[in-house]
């Protein structure tokens, strides 16, 4: 009976704690790789310019265009708002190009000098900031 008890407990507990951790570190990836992350799961608190959360699925941007790509438009319309739901002033959106299957935005001071850069992926929608 103990031999029993034992084996449900461990059953148990990789029925609950496994496709957690699973999930986990496919949600730390991101779409396309390691880095990206969701510009809608945003963490309070101090910090830089770029905190973010993760665990928000594919996010609102997946589902723009019916599943279709979203459009360069789009994109600089979520990295605005991205911009605008940050507690940083004075930053804001510079050049924003086609880069294939992600848009680049660059993200400028009030002088417009680079503050750093975000890839924008067409497919979800997600973020990466990359060096500018």
């Amino acid at each position: 009976m103990k031999k029993i008890l034992s084996i449900l407990t461990v059953l148990l507990a990789v029925w609950v704690f496994v496709p957690q951790f699973v999930g986990a570190q496919q949600q730390a990836a991101g779409p396309a790789g390691p880095g990206w992350y969701c510009p809608y799961a945003r963490m309070g608190g101090g910090g830089g310019m770029m905190r973010h959360g993760r665990g928000c699925g594919m996010g609102p941007a997946a589902r723009l265009n019916g599943g279709n790509p979203i459009t360069q438009d789009q994109a600089k319309t979520l990295v605005q708002n991205y911009l605008a739901s940050g507690d940083v002033s004075g930053l804001k959106l510079g050049a924003i190009t086609d880069k294939g299957t992600v848009f680049e935005a660059v993200v400028t001071n009030k002088d417009n000098s680079p503050v750093e850069k975000i890839q924008v992926d067409k497919k979800t929608g997600w973020f990466k900031n990359i060096p500018s």
